[in-house]
């Protein structure tokens, strides 16, 4: 058997019209592959944020950083992760703060 790439797979070079290559058409591709390698130049010239997506698809794993924030509601999280960006407490370290039983009084 002779293998070929996906792109290949769906229709022939010479059948390609002009706007063959679609956002959606790309996006469909990039749903399918496993590798990097595999997405057409084209699509990656045309639709750069396509690339991003499809590393962030493939890394499948979550760092820490998103971890920290996986139980709060997607507003609060966002703020938290921009309070810390910044160097700055969020909401609910504040709030801990202020709420915490201490041993000075």
């Amino acid at each position: 058997t002779v293998f070929c790439s996906l792109e290949e797979t769906i229709v022939d070079d010479d059948e390609k019209p002009s706007s063959f290559y679609s956002e959606k058409y790309c996006e469909q591709i990039a749903a399918k592959i496993h590798l990097e390698s595999s997405l057409p130049t084209e699509c990656v010239q045309l639709y750069p944020g396509l690339l991003t997506n499809l590393r962030r698809r493939l890394s499948g794993t979550k760092n820490d950083h998103a971890i920290a924030f996986a139980g709060m509601g997607p507003g609060e999280a966002a703020a938290a992760m921009a309070a810390r960006e910044k160097g700055q407490l969020s909401h609910a370290q504040i709030q801990r703060r202020f709420t915490k039983k201490s041993s000075r009084w």
